[in-house]
């Protein structure tokens, strides 16, 4: 990749606003919470393997402690993620934390 095409991108990222950084970090969460549901899912019918089931966890884990990070003047669902990352949690729980987090995603996109 050329350099002058990196540089506009890196301007374009810097100057993102609190808001954008934190739709992003919302429509990451909610994927990521997604995602892992699916894996909790599939792991509950033993259809993927304990180690397989456990790493695609542990990055979940870590991307939603990331997610969370941004979402410092978000208390609310900055709390949700918290308690996802704090407790034992199933497919069903993590799909409802998904949806719990969408009014944010919505309102934060028509900002």
């Amino acid at each position: 990749m050329k350099i002058w095409l990196v540089v506009p991108a890196l301007a374009i990222a810097g100057c993102s606003s609190t808001s954008d950084q934190e739709l992003e970090a919302v429509k990451s969460a909610r994927s990521v919470l997604v995602e892992w549901a699916l894996v909790e899912s599939e792991s509950a019918r033993h259809d993927t393997t304990q180690a397989y089931a456990n790493s695609m966890r542990a990055e979940a884990r870590s991307q939603l402690r990331s997610a969370q990070g941004e979402l410092k003047n978000r208390p609310a669902a900055a709390k949700l993620i918290a308690k996802v990352l704090a407790e034992p949690v199933d497919a069903p729980s993590l799909r409802a934390v998904a949806i719990r987090l969408l009014p944010l995603e919505t309102q934060l996109e028509g900002s």
